[in-house]
């Protein structure tokens, strides 16, 4: 294939000396992005991540998933190693000759002994299993920085909503508050005989469904908390940790291009899924090399010692002499299975098919994963533009709140007017918060796609490149 001739010359070449430093330290500094991350104007948010990586289930369980994979790897290289094993028995033989019936030997009191044990060659397969170890660990570790990877991206995602969610019940408090107002002077024509009975039913449903909204927004706030408070792995999330407002990040169109032209010179460089599965392939690989050579015959260098005392009877003489005898042994031996009813021929197949299923996969992910990031460089764009619309209709609406107040003020205008402006308002300020999470979520999307995501620079550098 012409995409895995690619990786073999040019990906690994350049991503070798990529990886000598963390993803995206060459854009480290906040200055070398055309945009800013969430935790880069929301201040709450980055001890959120930070407590993430420690504390999460998720990183729990991927913290357990290295561990299993070191012990493993451990496990994966003892086959290159001498093996030694003792015996020992205490026994009570005795011996006697069928064509010497005056020689009787007797084994009474302990035998002990010693046997060692050191592989010589098996066709390279216990390197090839010692290899096979190194990388399950790298891929434990990379599946670790995914799991961080996607884990921030996840807090991220909440947080901004849990701001949005915050907005929202200010907003439906608000409508309650003018819900009330509106009832309050209906109440009071009522009473002065202005309007009728039926004319009140409207303005206390309209109450009562305001309460309503209050509510659902409350528990839809509360409940937002609450998940992210698990996602983090902490007890719980106080309201004074979300703040009111999303303020409008920095964008710089006019840099971005060329951001954006230097990711896409090898957009997939520093993604770890990416790598995970180039290692899986290499895994296949070595798999079906093992695999080959289980009907050779496999040699290996061994010495046995035993130690035992024998005591031997001349029954003519009646003289038993004692012996001690030791016996020490050093050889080579080979060990052959002929025949193992096709269980090699399945094991090499179902090989070669999970390598190509590996190199399918490999091959499927490249290219969604080359056309998401593309997609998400028109998002962002797309994204910045509407924010900055919103932004003038909030402006807008946040400018008539003060018109109508001063018309208020000097009774020209009624206060549901005020409540009718106030309203509008909120709903501009959410909108544009909106916008703002929706610019701040894709950006931060895409540089964790592409693997210059700042957040990964918490992880240590083994994490993004072979385990040596």
């Amino acid at each position: 294939m012409a995409w895995h001739s690619f990786l073999r010359r040019g990906f690994w070449a350049q991503l070798g000396v990529v990886l000598v430093i963390l993803p995206g330290a060459a854009l480290a500094q906040q200055g070398a992005y055309p945009a800013a991350l969430p935790e880069d104007i929301l201040p709450g948010l980055r001890p959120l991540l930070d407590t993430a990586l420690k504390q999460s289930p998720s990183m729990l369980s991927a913290n357990l998933t290295v561990a299993t994979a070191d012990a493993n790897a451990i496990v994966d290289r003892s086959g290159l190693y001498p093996s030694l094993s003792g015996y020992g028995q205490y026994v009570n033989t005795q011996e006697a000759i069928s064509s010497n019936t005056n020689s009787r030997s007797t084994t009474n009191g302990p035998v002990y002994g010693l046997n060692f044990t050191q592989p010589v060659f098996q066709w390279g397969a216990l390197k090839h299993q010692a290899d096979f170890g190194t990388l399950r660990v790298s891929i434990a570790r990379r599946q670790y920085a995914e799991a961080y990877r996607t884990l921030a991206l996840s807090v991220r995602s909440q947080y901004l909503g849990l701001i949005q969610k915050k907005i929202t019940l200010r907003n439906t408090r608000n409508q309650e508050k003018s819900a009330a107002d509106l009832l309050s002077l209906q109440e009071e024509k009522l009473r002065d005989g202005r309007i009728s009975a039926g004319d009140i039913v409207e303005p206390r449903l309209g109450v009562q469904e305001a309460q309503i909204g209050v509510d659902k927004s409350l528990e839809d706030y509360e409940a937002s908390r609450r998940m992210l408070a698990h996602l983090i792995g902490v007890e719980s999330i106080d309201d004074s940790q979300v703040p009111d407002d999303i303020p409008k990040p920095t964008y710089a169109p006019e840099t971005s291009h060329s951001f954006f032209e230097q990711t896409a010179r090898d957009p997939l460089a520093n993604n770890v899924l990416l790598q995970t599965y180039s290692d899986t392939i290499k895994q296949d690989d070595l798999t079906y090399k093992i695999q080959k050579v289980r009907l050779y015959p496999k040699f290996n260098l061994f010495a046995n010692y035993t130690q035992e005392n024998q005591t031997n009877v001349d029954t003519s003489a009646q003289r038993p002499v004692l012996t001690a005898i030791t016996v020490t042994t050093i050889g080579v031996g080979a060990n052959w299975t002929i025949f193992d009813g096709f269980a090699t021929r399945g094991a090499i197949r179902s090989a070669l098919a999970s390598k190509r299923l590996a190199e399918r996969q490999l091959a499927d992910y490249s290219a969604t994963t080359v056309e998401s990031l593309k997609s998400l460089e028109k998002q962002i764009g797309f994204a910045a533009r509407l924010m900055d619309l919103t932004e003038t209709r909030r402006t807008l609406a946040v400018a008539a709140i003060d018109k109508v107040s001063n018309d208020v003020k000097n009774g020209v205008s009624p206060q549901t007017l005020l409540n009718a402006v106030t309203q509008n308002a909120d709903v501009a300020t959410l909108t544009a918060v909106s916008a703002r999470a929706d610019f701040l979520s894709r950006w931060s999307e895409y540089l964790s796609l592409s693997g210059v995501d700042p957040v990964l620079e918490k992880l240590p550098p083994s994490y993004f490149h072979h385990v040596q």
